[in-house]
């Protein structure tokens, strides 16, 4: 095969094929830097983080339940920054709480799971987070898919 053929390589967490040769890890790299250029994409922040977290298989079973409660209460009830923190503080606070963010290397992530939606996706449908009301529809929507997938394993 001509190297310029070459077919996309998978992540090895989450198993999305890459874009244009950026690692899902690159692409939440860039991603986290938006909120410094426009606040406006601090409105979908917390999602982001999650999605990419639980979806790259990083957090502890402890902090997937955390975040995961609080993902979905941000869904269902639409909440500003300031509501947002309030809620998720307690159990997040690195000097309250008991348990590790990421999970230990000692301890098995959760299964891997074929997700319908990945950061590849977001940045493929968003000219790479160039526009930010459909960058924050399609967080908003990947958590969406992420949370409903979440669901369907513990059944």
């Amino acid at each position: 095969m001509e190297e310029g053929n070459q077919m996309p390589e998978r992540c090895t967490e989450c198993g999305a094929l890459q874009l244009e040769g950026k690692t899902c890890q690159e692409l939440f790299d860039e991603f986290t830097t938006l909120k410094y250029l426009n606040e406006d994409y601090l409105r979908v922040h917390f999602f982001l983080v999650s999605c990419f977290m639980i979806q790259h298989r990083r957090y502890s079973q402890e902090a997937l339940a955390q975040v995961e409660s609080v993902l979905r209460a941000a869904l269902e009830k639409p909440m500003t920054l300031q509501q947002l923190r309030q809620m998720a503080a307690p159990g997040m606070n690195s000097h309250t709480r008991s348990w590790r963010m990421e999970h230990a290397e000692d301890v098995p992530p959760f299964p891997e799971v074929a997700w319908r939606m990945t950061i590849i996706d977001v940045a493929r449908n968003s000219q790479a987070g160039q526009d930010v009301e459909q960058y924050c529809a399609l967080i908003k929507q990947w958590a969406q898919s992420t949370l409903e997938q979440l669901s369907a394993l513990r059944r």
